[in-house]
């Protein structure tokens, strides 16, 4: 089994830093599926989708690189509407943090990441309950 301090996808610098955020906010969670990466500029959007199969919890952490001084997410449920959002302004959003998603059904969700303010490269991961 890959430990997430072995894993990878979280050996570069952005993975390195995303795994701080994993210690801090997602501690004894798993990785769920892969990592997602993008760079965009200011006022750039990303959509990702992310398939979450029912009977467990999950959190959305993401690290932006230099560069960046406040990136955003936004989370939308296979009808569209937003089910969670991040409203702090700084490089490391996260989503379910205060209180997990946890979905009544299996679904696709889309993942939204949005530049603030900079530019540059990022990297998000869906982090998941392990029972």
């Amino acid at each position: 089994m890959v430990t997430l301090a072995s894993d990878p996808e979280l050996a570069d610098p952005l993975g390195k830093a995303l795994l701080s955020q994993v210690e801090e906010h997602a501690h004894g969670w798993i990785k769920h599926e892969k990592l997602y990466r993008g760079t965009l500029v200011e006022r750039g959007r990303q959509a990702f989708l992310a398939v979450l199969p029912y009977g467990h919890c999950y959190r959305v952490l993401g690290v932006g690189g230099p560069g960046i001084r406040d990136l955003d997410l936004a989370m939308f449920d296979a009808n569209n509407v937003e089910i969670a959002r991040d409203v702090t302004e700084d490089p490391n959003p996260g989503l379910g943090v205060g209180a997990s998603i946890c979905p009544g059904d299996a679904s696709a969700y889309r993942i939204e990441a949005r530049m603030r303010s900079g530019r540059g490269d990022f990297v998000l991961g869906v982090f998941r309950t392990v029972e």
